[in-house]
């Protein structure tokens, strides 16, 4: 009798947390960090120092992506570069 009754009072726990199915879930990534390694693909770097590079990356799962990030570091096709996103912003570093 107690199994059943810790059963039911567990299914009723379970069914109360789903939530409404009807309302739309959020996500968030406030505080996120992300680190992804990749190779230089492609490079647009500004004529002037304050402006901003475009570089094509390659990650190591294969997806390709362009990212803009402010940088007095010159890249070239080819670098292997680490891809740090947080709070928005993109830090790209060349791994020796």
């Amino acid at each position: 009798m107690r199994k059943i009754l810790g059963i039911s009072l567990a299914l009723a726990a379970m069914s109360g947390c789903a939530g409404d199915p009807g309302l739309p879930s959020t996500s968030s990534t406030q505080g996120t960090t992300v680190v992804r390694n990749a190779m230089v693909i492609g490079v647009e770097m500004p004529p002037s120092a304050d402006a901003i590079a475009r570089l094509q990356l390659r990650y190591d799962n294969g997806s390709v992506a362009t990212e803009e990030v402010m940088t007095t570091e010159v890249f070239k096709v080819g670098d292997k570069v680490r891809v740090t996103h947080s709070r928005g912003t993109a830090r790209i570093e060349r791994l020796d």
